[in-house]
């Protein structure tokens, strides 16, 4: 049974240490993955805990560097010059962290089950990957951990989009106006005419949600479901990794994603930092606690999608067993 480890903030470089010490060859070149925050955003990761965990790896003997790769929407982080000033301003720079930082979009295309990713060259060519997430609610995907630091934020530009786009849901026809769609619908974005929906009254997230309320098939999606596509690319990345490590940090668990400018609310109190081999099951472990902290699946809740719809599609994928012990420190 695999285990995974609670520990508190004020400790975790400790345990992290403790859990990586021998996990990575001494002189590796680890990529540490994070996301550095969207302009404006104010819940992202702070580079205080990043220095801790750089300090931790450069103890080891190892030389990590920061990475992350440019966003497929408008913005600063579009591109990786704007990327680049964004982290900066937000506290992340080689002066700071005492290491490099990446930000790339050079990538190589893989294939796997549901379409052809590109993975991030960077990542593929570090001798490791230490994944640090900041769990946090997500409109599409319930909440963004390990899953989707990978299954997003390892790709390319172009295969981010592609995801998004292949979510997208199309009518085939049948609709018996019983409105489950809207009822579905985190954005508020379908209406009715000619007795049928369209999906254009605000903007669509691509969450597939709908697609998985109709209960008459009269909706599908254009390629495949948000969550077998972002499954798909955290697994395909993570087998062209040479080893890697999760840690996610369960603070500051707000409602939307830290690519937002104003991710608030918080809708959690804090738990504490989980640290694990398995990805899957480092985000099931959060779900799980968070769940029993809050008296149920507050994602479901304020989003309209529970995380579990993708945790599930990466397991399907992975083959793992979903048990795990978990070991408070």
């Amino acid at each position: 049974m695999e285990k995974i480890i609670l520990v508190r903030v004020n400790n975790f470089d400790e345990a992290l240490k403790g859990n990586l010490k021998n996990y990575f060859n001494k002189n590796d070149k680890i990529a540490v993955k994070l996301h550095m925050g969207e302009k404006g955003n104010t819940h992202y990761l702070k580079p205080e805990l990043i220095k801790k965990t750089i300090d931790v790896l450069k103890e080891l003997d190892l030389n990590p560097f920061l990475f992350d790769s440019p966003v497929c929407y408008h913005g600063e982080r579009n591109t990786a010059d704007g990327y680049t000033n964004t982290a900066k301003e937000h506290g992340f720079s080689e002066k700071t962290m005492g290491c490099p930082v990446l930000i790339s979009d050079d990538s190589l295309k893989k294939k796997s089950n549901y379409m052809d990713y590109r993975v991030c060259k960077d990542l593929i060519n570090a001798d490791g990957v230490l994944a640090v997430s900041h769990l946090k609610g997500h409109i599409c995907a319930g909440f963004g951990g390990a899953i989707k630091n990978l299954g997003m934020g390892a790709l390319s530009k172009k295969t981010k989009a592609e995801i998004h786009k292949g979510s997208e849901p199309e009518y085939i026809g049948g609709c018996t106006l019983c409105r489950e769609c809207e009822k579905a619908c985190p954005t508020d974005n379908i209406r009715y005419d000619n007795g049928r929906p369209y999906f254009d009254k605000n903007w669509c997230c691509q969450c597939s949600n709908c697609v998985y309320a109709c209960k008459f098939n009269a909706l599908k999606t254009k390629v495949n479901f948000f969550d077998k596509l972002l499954a798909g690319g955290a697994v395909t990345a993570l087998k062209n990794f040479k080893k890697a490590f999760f840690v996610n940090f369960l603070v500051d668990i707000t409602k939307y994603c830290d690519c937002m400018r104003n991710s608030e609310p918080v809708i959690s109190e804090n738990i504490g930092v989980l640290m694990g081999k398995s990805m899957a099951l480092i985000d099931l472990a959060s779900f799980d606690l968070i769940k029993k902290k809050n008296n149920g699946d507050i994602f479901l809740k304020h989003n309209k999608k529970s995380p579990l719809f993708h945790i599930n599609e990466t397991f399907k994928l992975t083959g793992e067993d979903k048990s795990y012990s978990l070991e408070e420190v």
